[in-house]
């Protein structure tokens, strides 16, 4: 989009209005909104934010108590800790929303710093399936509320790759090989290692495990010789079951079975809703069981948050839906356009005639008044 001076004014307004109705979608399922400190303390987020680097981070000391705080770079740890010390009597389940910018180092080499503004939303204390299934419900919803067509949601499955992971020695130099799909690599890898047949063909074939959900029905065959396994794969067939069961758009699905990004963060599915056209990521979360108990709680949890920035080059929004009601001319008219604000129209008022037509040029009047 346009980020000229001319532009900006129309660019808060559609980002406002982009907002409210990511908001309006969440309220419809049930999320309140809470408000979060723009700053954190290191001790908290250093144990419980997926990928904290010191290099990633901003970090700062506070001069009242000499302790080191972070600009948040990640909403849900401090979603959590309200919830652990705040909100312990609240019935489950918990469904919050939240907003504004997350701060996280990019770029290094060059000294760039990189803010986002994110809507996000968390679920605690719901089943796996049906908390899994809400979750991709409104990440679906949200995308056709917003009259967005260019994306895919691609899910991936933490559990079933942390189960598979454990059947073998050397897996951290698999996963690796696995995260920058080496091919070659991979096969080498295999070819020197005594693993059982059974789970080599499956290691093999994880690279290529990525496409529509049909792909599940291959990750069945090649996990049968493993109940856990078996049972994972069950549990995400079951899951896209219910999706289609929803009015889902399946077509926009996509699995991704050899995703390993977050593999320490997510308990189960994560996601990510791309811009199939650009590549870029317009929202991501998944699963977090284990994080509340870093807080002190057992308790199950799942989220996502939308970039908004990501979001925007996708949004259509009129702005000429929103006229004033009057535009007033000349200072003879001020009292009256406070006297029609306090009627409650929307006024614009003018002191001077001489640059009216780039005014109306700029603006939408009902009613012109000189």
């Amino acid at each position: 989009m346009n980020t000229s001076k001319s532009h900006i004014p129309e660019r808060a307004k559609k980002t406002n209005k982009l907002i409210a109705e990511i908001h309006s979608t969440l309220n419809s399922y049930g999320y309140s909104e809470i408000f979060l400190p723009l700053y954190e303390y290191y001790e908290i987020l250093k144990h419980t934010t997926w990928d904290f680097r010191d290099e990633n981070i901003i970090r700062f000391i506070d001069r009242n108590s000499g302790k080191s705080m972070v600009l948040r770079p990640d909403f849900t740890p401090q979603v959590c800790r309200v919830v652990s010390t705040y909100m312990k009597d609240y019935p489950l389940p918990l469904r919050l929303q939240y907003k504004g910018r997350v701060f996280r180092n990019v770029n290094m080499n060059r000294g760039l710093k990189s803010e986002k503004y994110q809507v996000g939303f968390e679920n605690f204390g719901s089943s796996e399936l049906y908390g899994d299934l809400e979750l991709l419900s409104i990440a679906d919803s949200t995308m056709t509320n917003l009259k967005i067509e260019d994306y895919q949601i691609v899910i991936g499955d933490q559990k079933f790759l942390k189960l598979l992971l454990e059947k073998f020695d050397d897996s951290d130099y698999y996963l690796k090989l696995l995260t920058e799909k080496n091919m070659d690599e991979i096969k080498k890898f295999l070819s020197n290692k005594e693993i059982p047949d059974n789970i080599t063909r499956l290691l093999k074939y994880l690279p290529f495990a990525f496409g529509k959900p049909e792909i599940l029905n291959k990750i069945h065959e090649l996990s049968t010789f493993n109940n856990l396994l078996n049972e994972r794969v069950n549990y995400l067939k079951e899951l896209f079951s219910g999706f289609a069961e929803l009015g889902i758009d399946t077509s926009k699905l996509i699995v991704d079975m050899g995703e390993t990004r977050g593999l320490g963060y997510y308990t189960g599915i994560n996601m990510d809703i791309i811009n199939d056209k650009s590549g870029s990521i317009l929202g991501g979360g998944g699963r977090y069981d284990s994080l509340m108990s870093k807080f002190g709680q057992n308790m199950t949890a799942c989220g996502l948050a939308y970039n908004i920035e990501e979001i925007m080059p996708l949004y259509k929004h009129d702005y000429e839906s929103e006229p004033y009601d009057y535009l007033l001319v000349g200072k003879h008219n001020f009292v009256k356009a406070e006297q029609l604000r306090k009627e409650g129209y929307k006024v614009f008022w003018v002191e001077e005639e001489n640059n009216i037509e780039s005014i109306k040029e700029r603006y939408k009047f009902k009613n012109i008044t000189m």
